[in-house]
């Protein structure tokens, strides 16, 4: 009886301890840009939260809005929606060999895609540079697509 308890006590121990591994990777660290951010404050962010952005970062009053992040299975969020401008420039270096895909998207029930485009390999040199046509009344999301590794930054155009 007291082998069968403690073989029940390990089995159960064992279960615990496989039922709580996950998997976490180290990354360098994400600016301007994060997996579905969660926004305590305008000054205090939490990175890793189960929502979209919140809190809004207005091009025409704040300026430009910097961008980094790197990821292998997760798309990045801007951390902030972005609004305040009818037309704006988005600059983007690739430091992965892989394509980068970039979308714009209108904040709202269901996002709507404004500008869909790829950002070739290892342009680390020059910037990738693209303009978009915006309502500034309107807020608005960019999301980079895994695996991504970039920087950059959206101003007004």
């Amino acid at each position: 009886m007291k082998i069968l308890k403690q073989s029940i006590i390990v089995f159960l121990c064992t279960l615990f301890v496989i039922g709580n591994c996950s998997t976490v990777y180290a990354a360098d660290k994400n600016i301007g840009v994060s997996p579905n951010p969660e926004y305590i404050s305008e000054s205090v962010i939490q990175p890793y939260g189960t929502s979209a952005p919140r809190n809004v970062w207005n091009l025409a009053s704040k300026g430009r809005y910097n961008f980094s992040g790197q990821a292998k299975y997760d798309n990045l969020y801007s951390n902030y929606k972005l609004t305040g401008v009818s037309r704006a420039k988005i600059a983007v270096y690739n430091y992965s060999s892989s394509t980068l895909t970039l979308k714009v998207v209108k904040d709202g029930f269901l996002y709507s895609t404004v500008l869909s485009t790829q950002v070739a390999g290892n342009t680390t040199k020059n910037p990738a540079v693209f303009y978009v046509n915006l309502d500034a009344s309107k807020n608005y999301i960019l999301i980079f697509m895994s695996p991504s590794n970039f920087s950059g930054y959206i101003e007004k155009a």
